[in-house]
C-alpha cells in the first residue's frame, strides 16, 4: 500500500480526474509531517510530565526571555504561542503544580504577574530541547545536509508567503 499522503491524492485524482493535485501534495505532506512531528514532541514533552508540546513551548518562552535577563507575563507568552489567555493561565497552573514556574509579581506595577522558572523548570526546559534536537536528528536521518539546508531554504520561502495569507502562528519554535 502507498504512503497515506498518496493513498489519499491518488484517490481524489480518482474520484476527481478534472482537477488538478500538483500543489495539494506538497501541502498535504507537509501537514502530514507537522503532525507526526507533533506526535513525536508531544511523547517528548510526556517524559517530563508536560501535557503537549505547548506546555514545552511556554517554558522556553520563559528560557529565552529569562536568558536575556528580563521577565515575561502570561498574556505575552499566550500571544507569542498563538494561543488564548486563557488556555495560559491555565498552562500556568499545570506548570506551577509540576514545580517549573512561579508567579512573580511585577514590581513596576503590582497588578501584573511573571512568570519565571525553578531551578526544575529550568533543567526541564534545557532538557526538553536536547532530546527535541535528538528527536528530530533521528527523524530526518534521511536526508544529506545539502538536503537539509535545501528542505530548510524551502520551507522558509513558504513561510513568508504561507503565514502572513493564513494570519497564523505567532512565533513558532521547537
Amino acid at each position: 500500500m502507498a504512503d497515506p499522503v498518496s493513498w489519499r491524492l491518488e484517490s481524489w485524482a480518482e474520484a476527481l480526474p478534472d482537477a488538478s493535485f500538483y500543489h495539494i501534495e506538497a501541502a498535504a505532506r507537509l501537514v502530514y509531517l507537522a503532525r507526526a512531528d507533533a506526535w513525536a514532541m508531544d511523547r517528548v514533552a510526556a517524559e517530563d510530565g508536560l501535557s503537549n508540546s505547548l506546555d514545552y513551548e511556554a517554558l522556553s518562552t520563559i528560557r529565552l526571555v529569562e536568558n536575556q535577563g528580563k521577565f515575561i507575563m502570561p498574556v505575552e507568552i499566550a500571544r507569542r504561542l498563538g494561543m488564548t489567555t486563557a488556555s495560559m493561565v491555565n498552562r500556568a497552573d499545570r506548570l506551577e503544580k509540576l514545580g517549573y514556574v512561579r508567579r512573580a509579581r511585577n514590581p513596576a506595577d503590582r497588578r501584573t504577574l511573571f512568570l519565571k522558572l525553578t531551578p526544575e523548570g529550568r533543567e526541564c526546559a534545557d532538557r526538553q530541547v536536547r532530546r527535541r534536537v535528538e528527536e528530530r536528528e533521528r527523524l530526518l536521518e534521511g536526508l544529506t545536509k545539502r538536503e537539509a539546508e535545501t528542505l530548510s531554504r524551502i520551507l522558509r520561502k513558504l513561510s513568508a508567503t504561507w503565514l502572513p495569507v493564513t494570519g497564523t502562528l505567532g512565533a513558532a519554535g521547537g
